[in-house]
């Protein structure tokens, strides 16, 4: 937008052949920078009956942080909302469920301590919020089709293989 109006300025200052056509042209470039910057400022910071940047990333530390089972009255309590007006919040501002947001932010966790620690399944459950190893493994199964000992064979099986791989 700078280099717009430095060139509509040096234009009015020294015209110019076609001046005024080049003036008009400028100004409508200058519009729909302007249009398109106050677009991305709206979408940034007027979101219908979502949640604030703060308010999620509050959500997903709390999440991120395990120890123990995040419920959705603790979300609410975190983020100063009713549960009602969190969950429909949450929903808009990113298309899922917390339940489900809850359940892939685990999975992954899960996965990473899986494939990069030696830990004891039931020392990641417990660290991962499960009150038992087996609710643990259900759970992962549930949401991998794989058993969390299975999982992390395939990825020793995986990393074995790109050792190997790389040593040709």
């Amino acid at each position: 937008m700078q280099a717009v109006l430095t060139r509509i300025l040096r234009e009015v200052a020294q015209p110019g052949f076609a001046s005024e056509l080049l003036l008009e042209g400028l100004s409508l470039t200058l519009l729909a920078e302007t249009a398109r910057l106050l677009h991305r400022l709206r979408e940034r910071h007027f979101r219908k009956g979502g949640l604030s940047l703060r308010r999620l990333k509050a959500i997903e530390e709390r999440v991120r942080q395990g120890g123990r089972t995040t419920s959705i009255a603790e979300l609410a309590a975190l983020c100063q909302l009713s549960r009602r007006h969190l969950i429909r919040a949450f929903r808009t501002e990113t298309g899922e469920t917390i339940g489900g947001f809850v359940q892939r932010l685990t999975t992954e966790r899960a996965k990473s301590l899986l494939g990069a620690t030696k830990k004891p399944v039931s020392v990641i459950a417990t660290e991962l919020g499960f009150a038992t190893g087996a609710a643990f493994s259900a759970a992962f199964h549930r949401a991998t089709g794989q058993a969390p000992r299975d999982f992390r064979s395939s990825q020793r099986f995986v990393a074995q293989a790109a050792a190997s791989g790389s040593r040709h």
